[in-house]
C-alpha cells in the first residue's frame, strides 16, 4: 500500500473510533445507573444454637460443604434448636450458632449510607459476550492465572458452573472509595466436588482486579487470592461496554435473606 492510501485509511480508522472521552463517560454513566438498585444487606434478625454430638460434626460439615448452611438448618434445624443466647457449655456437645438476615429489617442507617449492593441472575448469554470482551482483548491472558498458586487447580481450562453479576456501591465516608463498582462471579469447578470463584471485578478508576476466590479457604479476613490488577484499556472497555450496559436490565436476584453459620470453637473437641 502506497504511504498516501495508508495515511487515509489511518485517518478513516481515527476519525471513525468513538470518542475515548466519551467511551469512559459512556462506562461512569453505567455505573451510576447501578447506584440506585443497589440495596442495604439484610440485617440480622434472629440468632440461636443448633447442638451435636461429636461424633456428628464430620456429618454436619459434609452437609455443609454440599448444601450450604441451609441444608444444615433443614435437616437438623427442627430437632437441635436451643434459642437465646447460649453461654458455651460444658456438656460436651459441639454448637453450631446460627443468624438468619432478612432484607429490610435490622438496618443500620449509617451502615446503608456506608456500603449497598444488588446481585443480579445472569443469563447463559451474558456469559458468553462477556468472557469473548474479555478474552478477545487480551485481558483474560494478562490477568487470569493459568493454575491455582495454592492449590494447583487449573484455572483457565475449568468448566463454568455460574455467573452472578454484582454491583456493589461504597459511599463517600467509606475507605475503599466513593461509587459503584462491577463484579462478574465465575464459578468454576476443579474438581467433582469443588468450586472456585474467578472473580472479575470493574472499578470506577478504570481498571480491572482479577482474583480467586475458594470458599474451602474461607476465614476471617481471607479475600482471596491470586489478585492482579490492570487498566482498561480503550479497546477493552469498547468491547465490554455493550455487554455490562445489559446488567442494570438484569433480573435481581431478591432472596428475602440469608443465613450464616459458626461453629463453637470451645465447643469443638480435638479430633
Amino acid at each position: 500500500m502506497d504511504p498516501v492510501a495508508r495515511s487515509r485509511n489511518e485517518e478513516a480508522l481515527h476519525l471513525s473510533a468513538p470518542d475515548v472521552e466519551a467511551l469512559f463517560a459512556a462506562y461512569n454513566s453505567l455505573l451510576d445507573k447501578l447506584e440506585p438498585l443497589c440495596v442495604p444487606l439484610p440485617g440480622p434478625t434472629r440468632e440461636y444454637e443448633l447442638y451435636f454430638e461429636q461424633c456428628e460434626v464430620n456429618a454436619v460439615n459434609d452437609m455443609w460443604r454440599s448444601e450450604g448452611i441451609e441444608g444444615v438448618t433443614r435437616v437438623w434445624g427442627d430437632e437441635r434448636k436451643v434459642e437465646g443466647s447460649l453461654s458455651l457449655s460444658c456438656d460436651g456437645r459441639a454448637y453450631l450458632h446460627i443468624i438468619e438476615f432478612a432484607r429490610g429489617e435490622g438496618q443500620n442507617e449509617k451502615g446503608a449510607k456506608y456500603f449497598r449492593r444488588r446481585a443480579f441472575e445472569a443469563a447463559p448469554s451474558f456469559t458468553a459476550e462477556f468472557l469473548e470482551a474479555v478474552q478477545s482483548t487480551g485481558l483474560y491472558d494478562r490477568l487470569v492465572p493459568e493454575r491455582d498458586s495454592i492449590s494447583g487447580f487449573e484455572v483457565r481450562s475449568a468448566p463454568i458452573t455460574s455467573v452472578k453479576c454484582v454491583a456493589s456501591w461504597y459511599g463517600p465516608e467509606n475507605m475503599y472509595g466513593n461509587g459503584v463498582e462491577i463484579n462478574v462471579h465465575v464459578g468454576l469447578q476443579v474438581a467433582p466436588d469443588q468450586n472456585i470463584d474467578l472473580r472479575i471485578t470493574l472499578l470506577r478508576d478504570a481498571h480491572v482486579h482479577v482474583s480467586l476466590f475458594d470458599p474451602l479457604l474461607y476465614e476471617t479476613g481471607y479475600e482471596g487470592h491470586d489478585h492482579k490488577v490492570a487498566p482498561i484499556t480503550v479497546p477493552s472497555l469498547r468491547a465490554l461496554l455493550p455487554v455490562l450496559s445489559k446488567v442494570p436490565e438484569m433480573t435481581p436476584d431478591d432472596s428475602k435473606g440469608d443465613v450464616i453459620g459458626a461453629w463453637r470453637g470451645a465447643t469443638l473437641s480435638p479430633s
